[in-house]
């Protein structure tokens, strides 16, 4: 609505070494299609992977879990990391909380905890609310080489991806649709 502040979210996965060939995805999802799980005083959006029985609309080629928590002040939610996956990130983007009754966390602040001790986490909003992404995966910890724009597997990748681009064939596979134009995606 007019007047009213909004927050969008472009999201890059980075995929395995198997896949980082594939054809591109992009994918716009509207508010409308994402299921929400309520809280007493708060709710959660599922946009993708699963968060109890609710299922996110958002499908990409490797597994993830997205949530967008909306916590009022003084609301606590209890988020546990989902099985077989052991990389989590919070971004706060409105508000701020306490993670594990210790850490502090305020808008425009990343926190990614080591799944590695444990995969829960306890969150409290704080007096003005609190609101983030929780952007959860599987590390591959496979080697990369990264420089601008470019996540390679190695320098001659690296090298040959420059290449492309300074020549025009980059990127190599495009979508055969106008991903400038949301109406024109293939549902």
């Amino acid at each position: 609505p007019i007047g009213e502040r909004t927050h969008g979210f472009q999201i890059w996965l980075r995929m395995p070494l198997a896949k980082m060939e594939d054809d591109p995805r992009y994918g716009t999802v509207p508010p409308s299609d994402i299921p929400t799980v309520p809280l007493k005083k708060g709710l959660v959006r599922v946009i993708a992977g699963q968060l109890n029985e609710i299922v996110g609309p958002a499908k990409f080629a490797v597994t993830v879990q997205m949530l967008d928590v909306e916590l009022e002040p003084g609301e606590q939610w209890a988020y546990s990391c989902p099985a077989g996956m052991d990389n989590v990130i919070f971004y706060a983007f409105m508000g701020s909380a306490q993670i594990n009754g210790k850490t502090a966390l305020k808008a425009q602040q990343v926190l990614r905890f080591d799944t590695a001790g444990g995969k829960d986490a306890a969150i409290e909003a704080g007096s003005r609310g609190f609101r983030m992404l929780v952007l959860t995966g599987k590390m591959t910890r496979e080697k990369i080489l990264w420089h601008g724009p470019f996540v390679c597997r190695d320098r001659a990748n690296l090298q040959d991806c420059f290449r492309k681009y300074q020549t025009g064939d980059f990127p190599p596979k495009r979508v055969s649709w106008d991903y400038r134009d949301v109406t024109k995606m293939p549902r």
